[in-house]
């Protein structure tokens, strides 16, 4: 078989192919892709593929042989739980090392579900939105901009409501340092997702960068909203939904640089 196969490949370099190298490559899973794009020359003639071309497929179907190659092949649920696993070492770390928030007990319960589960629901549906294939309609980069960018504006709204009570000093002697503090953990959070999803797509288009940039910023708000005992608007804003917004903001240059 690795014979009829190098055979193949010589001939697509210099063609035609003969009726037998025909035969082989419509039945052989490597020989075939590439003879499909050789381009036809009529009455089934194959014409001399370019060298260059026919590297970058046999690069291509190497690559597609490896152990990204088996993941990016894997389905797109199994990828999007890959992509979200990929935040929970950190994630995990973060609160058995700091804990919950310390005004776990009087936080109201109800804001909390809408918070936490809604941030963990945004999460999941942008890092399969991002890894789902280019050709849906959802991929089109205007709906790509206007989705990301309502979720930005649902995390803004919901740290914009007004504070449950006045964060007590015990759970944070210094409210202007946590800020700092949250931004840079937030970010550190938000990267595994965003970096695994892009990882795991496999164009890594415009789209698919704000998709994962917001699965990323969401990432960090979510833990930030278990973790972080300080209330006050401001600090939520500037410390968490700013986060989410960053995110997608580079995100969205960066997609608009690689369509260029």
């Amino acid at each position: 078989m690795a014979d009829a196969c190098d055979a193949v490949r010589a001939a697509l370099r210099a063609g035609p192919l003969t009726d037998d190298q025909r035969a082989h490559a419509a039945a052989c899973a490597v020989c075939g892709p590439l003879a499909q794009v050789a381009p036809a020359l009529g009455e089934g003639e194959l014409a001399p593929l370019d060298p260059g071309l026919l590297a970058r497929v046999e690069a291509d179907q190497a690559a597609e042989a490896g152990p990204l190659g088996r993941l990016l092949a894997l389905p797109t649920p199994v990828r999007a739980a890959l992509a979200l696993l990929a935040g929970l070492p950190l994630a995990g770390w973060v609160v058995a090392r700091f804990g919950v928030r310390a005004d776990w007990s009087v936080y109201p319960a109800a804001r909390m579900l809408v918070g936490a589960g809604g941030l963990l629901l945004l999460t999941v549906w942008n890092v399969v939105a991002a890894l789902r294939g280019p050709h849906r309609p959802i991929h089109g980069l205007g709906r790509a901009l206007l989705l990301a960018g309502l979720t930005c504006a649902a995390v803004v709204l919901f740290h914009a409501a007004p504070a449950p009570y006045a964060t007590d000093p015990r759970w944070c002697p210094d409210p202007e340092h946590m800020v700092r503090e949250c931004l840079t953990w937030g970010a550190a959070l938000g990267l595994p997702v965003l970096l695994a999803t892009l990882l795991l797509h496999r164009l890594a288009t415009a789209q698919a960068w704000l998709f994962a940039a917001a699965a990323g910023g969401l990432t960090a708000n979510l833990v930030l909203q278990v973790h972080c005992p300080i209330v006050e608007r401001d600090h939520v804003l500037l410390g968490h939904a700013s986060l989410a917004v960053g995110f997608v903001l580079v995100a969205a240059v960066v997609g608009l640089v690689r369509r260029r």
